[in-house]
């Protein structure tokens, strides 16, 4: 285990947690559906920037669960998700820093103190949790194969 997961363990800000392949599969599943529905034109920028949030938030705590991790209770565990991607899934910094930012910005948004989340905001938002995904398979493939998704067969 890398030394910074090792140490938020230590600090019980992230605790073990047994990973099976088809818990990852369900939540990969629900945090796709996210992705797909954050897409959705009909729905203003707010919520698709919350549900696109959602989906980039899911594949973060799927990256954690391939290490069979999860964030303890009450550890602030959706910024902790984000920040660990460069541990997880060898994420680059800026893609991380930009999730955290994000994640910063939704909690001014919840807190009332900002009304409106822009249609460019969301857009960025839903861009990120798609190269997130990506990021996120294409690890899962190289290092957890025993994790990836399984596919149809080709006809």
């Amino acid at each position: 285990m890398k030394r910074l997961l090792a140490d938020l363990v230590d600090k019980d800000r992230l605790v073990h947690a047994p990973s099976s392949r088809e818990d990852l599969q369900a939540s990969l599943a629900r945090a796709a559906r996210a992705l797909s529905d954050a897409a959705a034109p009909e729905l203003d920028p707010t919520s698709r920037f919350d549900i696109a949030y959602t989906a980039a938030h899911g594949f973060a705590l799927c990256a954690l669960r391939a290490h069979e991790l999860r964030p303890a209770p009450g550890a602030r565990h959706r910024g902790l998700a984000f920040l660990t991607l460069v541990h997880t899934i060898d994420a680059p910094e800026a893609m991380a820093s930009s999730l955290n930012g994000y994640h910063e910005l939704r909690n001014r948004s919840d807190g009332g103190q900002r009304d409106d989340i822009t249609d460019a905001e969301a857009r960025a938002m839903l861009n990120l949790a798609v190269k997130l995904a990506k990021r996120l398979l294409d690890w899962l493939a190289e290092r957890r194969p025993d994790l990836v998704p399984e596919r149809p067969p080709a006809r």
